[in-house]
């Protein structure tokens, strides 16, 4: 899976555009959607774009959430063995 140059969000291969420069080492460069890649050619600072970092935090929120999910579910597992063991 590609991950966009400008916002960093990983996203499937038919979607989105890759952009190949054969100039120089032939940088790849990779766009989950036109808005990403217009900003990227504009020159904008991605830490600097609202848009940008709530995605950012709304996917590690995501995340943190699994792990709790995950951590949770393990203490009932122990807890379980724990009473089986009694």
């Amino acid at each position: 899976m590609p991950r966009c140059t400008f916002c960093k969000r990983e996203y499937d291969w038919p979607q989105g555009t890759t952009v190949v420069k054969s100039e120089g080492e032939g940088l790849v460069r990779h766009f989950c959607s036109h808005k990403c890649r217009m900003n990227f050619e504009m020159g904008r600072d991605n830490k600097k774009v609202n848009w940008v970092r709530k995605k950012i935090v709304g996917e590690e929120s995501s995340k943190e959430a699994e792990l709790h999910e995950i951590a949770e579910e393990e203490e009932e597992k122990e807890e379980k063995k724990a009473e089986k063991k009694k």
